[in-house]
């Protein structure tokens, strides 16, 4: 199986490793986005995928637009199938018939659910219990080609954006090599029924509303990283909140955002229960512990964090 490999995110690199070292399969190139600026020096950074690529000893392709220049190029290298993994950007219609036997995306969704950008972090805004990744045959339409693999895990209680990737990246590696060394691919229409859309988050997403539930709030903690990260203001001074524990103790008594100290350590009141702030990152600071935080804030029970309007 000779293939075509497009990506630039991590979550793309354990399937091209993967892959690189099945002996069934030939990577001929790896397609991924161009050098963008980066840090604090804006010094032109490699994708993940390029890294790993270049690493591998793998021809590495970055066109800055995929033009008809581009589509030349790939047809040059006459791909039995392209396997596409968080490449960034969308793939002109044009370009699907390149590909013999077509190009298999991997989604970390559980498709036609969480369609978009952000599966992940949507699947633990909303509690699921379960998702996985999903391969699917790419076509005009957005996430809703027809469905080839699919592999199902638990969401783990304490996962966030950035955990659940890590764990369904080598997941969907695995499954990208096994359908791509299958002789015969057998693939199943999407169902527009429960299909929902995981839409990109913007930094106004992370300031948190502490008039919701003590569990939806940990949700978005946990949900929002490592983007736009959760975070309040004591004053006029941002406190991003990486970490959080929902209590047992009722807050029905007190207002939302406020502040109760009990024996070092720091609570926040919500619309039913205080959230304990684990671990915090001050506006210029490193990360610390919220008991840590509390010996050089200035905060006293009874003050009140910056309600979401």
């Amino acid at each position: 199986m000779r293939i075509v490999f497009f990506g630039s995110a991590a979550f793309a690199v354990p399937a091209l490793e993967k892959l690189n070292a099945a002996e069934s399969i030939e990577i001929a190139a790896v397609f991924t986005q161009p050098d963008r600026p980066a840090g604090r020096g804006r010094a032109p950074a490699f994708t993940a995928v390029k890294s790993a690529a270049l690493a591998l000893g793998l021809p590495v392709l970055q066109p800055e637009e995929l033009d008809a220049g581009a589509l030349a190029k790939l047809r040059q290298f006459a791909p039995d199938a392209v396997a596409i993994i968080a490449y960034g950007k969308l793939i002109p219609p044009e370009f699907l018939p390149a590909a013999r036997r077509g190009w298999l995306n991997l989604h970390p969704s559980l498709l036609p659910r969480y369609r978009g950008a952000a599966p992940a972090p949507h699947c633990i805004l909303n509690g699921d219990a379960e998702t996985g990744v999903t391969i699917f045959r790419l076509n005009e339409k957005f996430d809703q080609g027809d469905i080839l693999a699919v592999k199902k895990i638990p969401v783990p209680p304490d996962a966030t954006g950035a955990t659940l990737l890590d764990d369904l990246a080598p997941l969907g590696a695995a499954l990208m090599a096994q359908v791509l060394l299958a002789e015969k691919w057998e693939f199943m229409p999407q169902s527009g029924e429960k299909s929902s859309y995981a839409r990109k988050f913007t930094k106004d997403d992370g300031l948190i509303d502490w008039r919701l539930p003590a569990l939806e709030i940990d949700r978005r903690v946990r949900a929002y990283q490592p983007w736009p990260l959760a975070y309040t203001y004591y004053g006029d001074r941002r406190l991003t909140l990486t970490k959080i524990a929902v209590t047992d103790r009722p807050a029905t008594a007190l207002s939302p955002a406020t502040v109760v100290i009990d024996k070092n350590e720091f609570y926040v009141a919500t619309a039913d229960k205080l959230v304990k702030i684990i671990t915090v990152i001050p506006a210029g600071k490193a990360a610390m512990t919220g008991a840590e935080f509390l010996r050089g804030a200035r905060l006293k029970s009874g003050e009140k964090l910056t309600i979401n309007n």
